[in-house]
């Protein structure tokens, strides 16, 4: 009950009251005065006569007590119950547990008797979602997440505008969603978490696994994995990461289980055998449940659900095509052109000018043919495959079979956009035309291809390519025509009085970029660097631009002082353009040192990855450039999956389609086909977005835990296909909602002192619900008490009159 208050309902006899009590003292004043009684006993008879006669004499002023409590029926008193599968931790089965959990809903239970009895009470059940559950009783509790915010919101936006007079929470107060401040402030009702304590937790489990990977040869995919243990140090443990199959990836890894307040850091590296979508699963167990934790029991522990992650690991797939132009035959296509034919993705096109074109004198000289000397004497197929003298004679060069290989340098944005990347060798500006300049300007900054040029005797500033299209790719500074031979220094090593040439060394900033470095530790690296045949050719440069990187320098093998950049990159637009500003790396191909020897504190993984396969090969390094050169490019069909803001949420997979020239493909038809952990595959329809043009999406829900495989096929609009590519997601909600298990005592009594709520055991509902009659509730009503005319009024007056009565008779006064 709220505050009481007395009050009078006939205030006007207020006077007549006080002249009657002032008139009844006067008289038995004067009348005990004169009494023989002893002292005592006339003020004992005094004070009773007294009593009486003012009880009598207040009942003419009608007193009321009066008060507030809440209406029966009118306040809601919500019951929310969470429903997830960590609610039965600490319980010995799952039989155990569902008869505990059920106990307090039975309908004979008192405290919730009385509590319907007093409010207008309903009852939810929430784990990934909100849910009303007629009988309490009745909970499986097997959900896959907590969603304890959303459900709190939603359901006060259920009841708003209602008279909610607070929340009773079932809870282990442990949560898949983080409990915001502002959203605690928005829910304006006093929430009352109610808490059960649990048994000793012993538990080992999987607090995180994340996947670091890349495009290139020496960089294999590196999962790292945190253990946490509880009530488990020290007992042996085994984890091991296995494949879509079943099969074990790398070799088991054994440990200690960690401390309570510990972690320990255990780490997986390997290469998959191929490029596209991989999915992994990286489990933990001990030692002692080996035999049975296949099978989901375990002696020890607590609960398995958490014991497990899966992993999906998406390797950029192929073909990946290449367009290499040189303005001569040179030693650095050769070896280029055989390292890249060591992987299977890279697809490496060749335009080799053989010839400059020559003018024609036809004029002055009959005699003078006209069709490139080169092709003389080839009979009657001359004509047909001759090309003219003022032309350039191209060689193309591709893979066996291909019949479209390019004649020349592409004239379309179309089939120039057909390439990933572009590599400029030893050409110089005037063998391409201004469109065709500000079309590879294009290729990079809209299609977000990649541009690399190569260091050779016309590239850079012997090539004029200051102040071109091309040139402004670039993310150095070259020098023009006003520079002369006193400005810059020749490029080659002998007429800078270094015999010895210059050494290739990385940067602090190129060390931290994998795909320069071959070795796994920069210790070892630098030794690999150092063995290497030192380069002689360099190309001549002002300066880096505002925002590239230098990644590597030439170092004079005679004064280690004097450097110059060796290879600088930027981005440009969408896409990236990198300087190789060496000129002769073919020297590497000429003489492989000797594999260097392992490096103090390397483990034997580090040396494995290292030194097999590839150690003495530089055509690695050729391989590991091209790869980064198309790493994060843009592809014509792009796919792209959203995990949902919300546990229980569909996923959101779109699709951006653009057609042979990059544009927005929007009347194309798009085919979502989703494969779930059953192997069911389920086809969605596509939508096109409003706001995007040549975005597709579909939205896909499933409760099943596992990995998902998502392909998509697009068609033209004619029916042709333009393309198909995949992607997918794994979904492991039962190792997040085991993630902690003891009981978040610390979380709920924020969440109750943000809404003036109290934190309750589970003994404690008895009491609770007893102590809301005397608390403030949205709807109240007022209650009097009317004292005059209650039986123990008149009993204390009489009583008073009796007493004074029987003392003056038993001391035989009259």
């Amino acid at each position: 009950m709220s505050d009481t208050a007395l009050q009078f309902a006939s205030p006007e006899w207020a006077w007549p009251v006080a002249a009657m009590i002032l008139v009844t003292f006067v008289f038995l004043l004067y009348g005990y005065r004169f009494s023989q009684m002893p002292m005592w006993l006339r003020a004992v008879c005094g004070i009773c006569k007294f009593v009486a006669m003012v009880a009598l004499a207040l009942c003419l002023l009608q007193p009321v007590r009066t008060g507030e409590r809440p209406r029966p029926q009118a306040n809601l008193m919500p019951i929310l119950v969470d429903e997830s599968a960590s609610m039965q931790v600490g319980f010995d089965d799952s039989k155990e547990a569902l008869q505990t959990l059920a106990k307090p809903f039975h309908r004979e239970t008192g405290w919730k008797r009385r509590l319907e009895q007093d409010f207008d009470v309903r009852t939810y059940a929430y784990s990934d979602r909100l849910r009303q559950a007629d009988d309490l009783a009745q909970l499986q509790y097997d959900g896959s997440a907590s969603e304890l915010s959303t459900s709190l919101k939603t359901l006060t936006g259920r009841f708003q505008n209602r008279p909610l007079a607070g929340i009773l929470l079932f809870t282990d107060g442990n949560s898949t969603q983080p409990l915001k401040a502002d959203t605690l402030e928005d829910l304006g009702v006093p929430i009352y978490p109610v808490l059960r304590k649990r048994k000793t937790i012993r538990d080992l489990q999987i607090v995180a696994a994340t996947v670091r990977h890349s495009d290139f040869e020496a960089a294999p995919i590196t999962i790292d994995v945190q253990v946490k243990a509880t009530g488990l140090a020290g007992e042996p443990a085994t984890i091991q990461l296995t494949d879509q199959k079943g099969k074990v990836v790398d070799k088991k890894q054994t440990f200690l289980a960690p401390e309570d307040n510990d972690g320990k850091e255990m780490r997986f590296q390997f290469r998959p055998e191929k490029s596209g979508i991989h999915f992994y699963t990286v489990s933990t167990f001990l030692d002692s449940d080996s035999k049975t934790f296949a099978e989901g029991r375990s002696q020890q522990e607590v609960t398995l659900a958490n014991n497990r992650r899966m992993l999906m690991v998406d390797r950029p797939q192929g073909p990946f095509r290449i367009l290499y132009v040189a303005g001569r035959p040179n030693w650095e296509f050769k070896f280029l052109r055989r390292s890249l034919a060591a992987d299977e993705e890279i697809k490496l096109t060749g335009l080799i000018r053989i010839a400059k074109r020559q003018p024609k004198f036809n004029f002055r000289d009959s005699t003078v043919q006209s069709t490139n000397p080169l092709f003389a004497g080839l009979g009657a197929n001359e004509e047909e495959a001759a090309e003219s003298i003022d032309e350039p004679v191209i060689l193309t060069l591709g893979e066996p079979g291909d019949e479209d290989l390019p004649k020349a340098f592409p004239r379309d944005i179309e089939e120039l956009f057909a390439y990933d990347a572009v590599i400029l060798d030893d050409i110089e500006a005037a063998f391409f035309t201004t469109d065709q300049q500000l079309m590879l300007r294009r290729f990079v900054a809209e299609r977000g291809g990649g541009l690399m040029a190569l260091g050779g005797q016309e590239s850079f500033e012997k090539g004029d390519y200051f102040q071109t299209p091309i040139g402004e790719l670039l993310p150095v500074y070259l020098p023009g025509k006003r520079f002369t031979d006193q400005d810059l220094p020749s490029t080659d090593a002998e007429s800078e009085g270094l015999q010895d040439g210059w050494r290739f060394a990385l940067t602090r900033e190129g060390l931290l970029h994998p795909w320069l470095r071959v070795e796994t530790t920069e210790a070892r690296e630098r030794n690999r660097l150092r063995q290497m045949t030192p380069l002689l050719v360099r190309n001549q440069i002002l300066d880096a631009k505002p925002g590239a990187e230098v990644l590597a320098n030439l170092q004079s093998m005679q004064d280690p002082n004097q450097t110059f950049p060796a290879l600088v990159t930027q981005r440009f637009g969408k896409g990236r353009t990198s300087a190789v500003l060496a000129g002769d790396f073919w020297r590497w191909f000429m003489h492989v040192p000797a594999g260097a020897a392992p490096a103090a504190g390397t483990t034997n993984l580090q040396n494995q990855l290292s030194d097999d396969d590839n150690d003495g090969d530089p055509g690695r390094r050729w391989r590991q450039w091209v790869r980064w050169l198309v790493s994060d490019l843009p592809r014509p069909i792009q796919i792209s999956i959203e995990e949902p803001a919300q546990k229980g949420r569909p996923h959101r997979i779109q699709v951006d389609v653009r057609d042979e020239a990059f544009r927005p493909l929007d009347n194309a038809q798009v085919h979502f086909v989703v494969v779930d952990p059953n192997e069911t595959a389920v086809e969605l329809t596509a939508v096109a977005d409003e706001t995007t043009a040549g975005r597709y999406f579909t939205t896909y829900w499933s409760p099943l835990p596992g990995h998902f495989l998502t392909e998509v096929t697009v068609q033209r609009p004619d029916g042709s296909i333009l393309g198909l590519t995949e992607s997918g997601w794994t979904s492991d909600q039962l190792a997040e909602e085991h993630e902690q298990l003891q009981i978040g005592t610390e979380a709920m009594e924020q969440l109750a002192l943000s809404t003036n709520g109290e934190v309750l055991d589970i003994s404690d509902l008895d009491r609770f619900v007893r102590s809301l009659e005397s608390r403030e509730m949205p709807v109240m009503e007022t209650w009097t008490y009317p004292i005059w005319h209650r039986p123990w009024m008149m009993l204390i007056a009489l009583g008073c009159l009796c007493t004074e009565w029987g003392l003056r008779r038993w001391k035989g006064w009259p």
